[in-house]
């Protein structure tokens, strides 16, 4: 559906509007029935397809934007290079047929200093593109972190004041708003507005090969896809502000892995490892709260790793899994993470559980957004060839692992991402083969599995069109292949 002020979308956005703020209303009750769970609830019965419908442009918490960050090159005038947004909540549903349409919904970055009184464009800035950095993608909603609007206020164009204009209440608070919003009579202009609110979102870089860049940068956009103005150029607008100081100082790290869960810990990164200058291994748990700007470390693993893949679960725990030449796997606890008594680095607070049946490195791994005991990790690099081609999930209550019944088609061999469905987290997605300082041929593909169905394959989306197809980068769109890189794919 074409997204527009339409008596259609009124009447969508109203109806849904409505079922947030029945007394029934619970993110279970947006799932479709389970067979095995007597559900009454009156809105589990909504179609599936209504639902996918309204999630695009309705629940911006619940949209889902697969965006593809490439190592700039000197040709500038190459239009593939940059930043590239493909909203793919418009394609979860049909993902799942043989007769899948291709995404036609791919947007480039138009980024602007948000530092810079003059409102300089730097779209091939250096200092957000820089190898061995690592991303994470972050969602704020329709408010941004207070030190954004508190810093900057000063040099804001009123380009960038405008465009910043609904976070002059936001707060550094880690907790989504419980506020549930208008209520349901509320007039067409309320509901064009709800319509249209703004999805800030933030990609985050820590790190790089070069000790005298910054050690955190931010790029702020616009997540909600109803604001951008002109639709047929696909341009996003974005905000860069480079040198990001948290307190804290943190340490100058190269390839660090970070791992966040917007669902419940909003502005909280986490972070493992990473090689310092001296080119040895950090071994130490970190976190980074983008809200407050306070860097702060926990505790080392048993064994220095590198290649690991981490998970910040429902209940702020977090999970570090495999490595290099490893399946072992530690957990960081809770009630470790909220002492306030600061830790020393050479101290080890976290806890072995079960190891995973194959050895994953630079793989990847999610929660679940209604099931507090398990998490999911997919792909990686290991010994055995089935690794890249297999995930496996653990339960916490049990501390076991299970390997998942469907074997993958395509490789997912380094950095991958994997995500749930935003309707029903039992359909998990993996996309990516090598996403990080690779060439465009090596992006690989998106597949999805149903974990009800124990089925022996997964099911490779799109009718098996390589994402740098899906993201444009071909021959015809004037793509150096030899010379285009990734820098991350994030989901």
């Amino acid at each position: 559906a074409e997204l527009s002020d339409g008596p259609y979308n009124l009447l969508i956005a109203g109806y849904l509007r409505s079922i947030y703020q029945s007394s029934v209303y619970s993110k279970s009750a947006l799932l479709p029935p389970d067979p095995d769970h007597d559900d009454t609830a009156s809105n589990s019965k909504i179609p599936l397809t209504l639902l996918h419908l309204c999630v695009n442009f309705y629940l911006p918490q619940m949209r889902h934007h697969l965006i593809l960050w490439s190592g700039t090159l000197p040709q500038a005038n190459n239009a593939c290079n940059g930043i590239s947004l493909m909203n793919i909540s418009n394609y979860s549903l049909s993902a799942c047929t043989k007769h899948a349409k291709l995404p036609h919904s791919v947007y480039r970055f138009n980024i602007h200093n948000l530092d810079d009184h003059n409102y300089c464009n730097v779209e091939w800035s250096e200092q957000f593109d820089r190898n061995h950095s690592s991303y994470a993608l972050l969602s704020f909603g329709d408010t941004l972190p207070s030190w954004v609007t508190q810093k900057f206020k000063s040099t804001f164009s009123p380009k960038t004041r405008q465009y910043l204009s609904a976070s002059n209440k936001s707060s550094p608070s880690s907790t989504p708003s419980a506020s549930p919003g208008p209520s349901p009579r509320s007039s067409a202009s309320n509901l064009r507005q709800l319509i249209h609110e703004k999805d800030y979102q933030l990609i985050v870089r820590i790190g790089s090969d070069n000790v005298k860049q910054s050690r955190c940068d931010v790029l702020i956009f616009d997540g909600n896809l109803n604001n951008i103005k002109h639709h047929k150029q696909k341009l996003i607008e974005a905000y860069y502000s480079a040198q990001i100081e948290m307190y804290p100082k943190m340490p100058h790290l190269n390839n660090t892995t970070m791992t966040q869960n917007d669902h419940k810990w909003k502005g909280l990164v986490f972070g493992y490892g990473g090689k310092l200058k001296s080119k040895q291994i950090w071994n130490n748990v970190y976190s980074l709260d983008v809200n407050t700007l306070k860097y702060r470390r926990y505790s080392a693993l048993s064994t220095a790793k590198q290649g690991v893949t981490m998970t910040l679960d429902n209940n702020k725990n977090v999970l570090i899994m495999g490595g290099e030449n490893s399946k072992t796997c530690e957990l960081l606890k809770q009630e470790v993470i909220d002492n306030k008594v600061w830790m020393d680095e050479d101290q080890v607070h976290c806890v072995k559980i079960a190891d995973m049946h194959y050895e994953r490195m630079n793989a990847a791994s999610t929660f679940f957004y209604a099931n507090d005991h398990r998490i999911i990790v997919g792909g990686g690099r290991g010994q055995e060839t089935v690794t890249s081609h297999s995930a496996e999930l653990y339960d916490m209550n049990a501390d076991k692992w299970t390997v998942v019944s469907g074997k993958m088609n395509k490789a997912h061999y380094e950095y991958p991402v994997i995500w749930n469905d935003a309707i029903n987290e039992n359909i998990v997605y993996i996309a990516g083969d090598v996403t990080r300082n690779q060439f465009v041929k090596n992006l690989g593909h998106i597949e999805w599995y149903d974990l009800r169905e124990n089925k022996k394959k997964w099911n490779v989306s799109f009718q098996e069109v390589p994402i740098n197809r899906l993201f444009g980068l071909t021959k015809k769109n004037n793509t150096d292949k030899k010379n285009w890189v990734s820098r991350a794919l994030l989901a």
